[in-house]
């Protein structure tokens, strides 16, 4: 089972990709205050906050998604 926590989307040109370097910033579609969604086998299936939990990056489940919508990443 691959879960996937989506913090945003985004479209970069490829020459700015390979140049990327430590403390460059992407700016993503959606707002900072967006929740996170997540993924289970490309599937749309919660929503969530992004924070830290005993030092870790983490996410709280804010909902479950009703939707089941699939992702594919192909």
């Amino acid at each position: 089972m691959e879960i996937k926590a989506v913090l945003g989307q985004t479209t970069i040109e490829l020459g700015d990709f390979l140049n990327l370097k430590n403390g460059d910033v992407i700016r993503l579609n959606e707002s900072y205050d967006s929740p996170v969604t997540l993924q289970v086998d490309n599937k749309l299936k919660f929503y969530a906050q992004p924070g830290v939990s005993k030092g870790r990056m983490a996410v709280q489940v804010t909902e479950v998604s009703t939707q089941g919508v699939v992702f594919d990443d192909d």
